[in-house]
């Protein structure tokens, strides 16, 4: 069997709280504009919430 370890994470990455330091301006803007919105339901169509992605975070 064979493993392989992921690299280690440099330590200008340990403030995850801050956005602008793990992506670039570009990035943050499309995430903004673009794929905010799409993952968002509109206000107002109840059925539209049943097309919309979840996405689960777990910390171990």
């Amino acid at each position: 069997m064979t493993m392989m370890l992921a690299p280690l994470v440099g330590e200008n990455f340990s403030s995850v709280v801050d956005p602008s330091i793990f992506f670039s301006k570009k990035e943050i803007r499309d995430m903004s504009e673009r794929y905010d919105i799409r993952e968002r339901p509109p206000i107002g169509v109840p059925e539209k919430s049943c097309n919309t992605n979840l996405f689960f975070g777990f910390f171990f």
